[in-house]
């Protein structure tokens, strides 16, 4: 199985003007009296990262960290 290029690298960066509007707003139940951007409207695809940091054979420490990818082609057209 021949191998792919990553499609994630280190310093990549995207910018995208869209309008809020539709299915990527919420109204937080009411609680803050506007609409604004919903979470699951500004985040997409999710990437989760398990680090283990060793030193020799005994293991120093152990984390998790979560970040999202937006991908704006399913949610919104740019703004022109």
């Amino acid at each position: 199985m021949a191998e792919r290029e990553p499609t994630l690298v280190p310093g990549i960066e995207r910018r995208d003007e869209f309008t809020v509007e539709g299915r990527l707003i919420t109204s937080v139940d009411g609680t803050i009296g506007a609409s604004v951007l919903s979470t699951p409207g500004m985040i997409g695809i999710k990437l989760r990262f398990d680090v283990e940091v060793t030193e020799g054979e005994r293991t120093i420490g152990v984390g998790t960290h979560e970040r999202r990818v937006v991908d704006f082609g399913q949610l919104a057209s740019p703004a022109s």
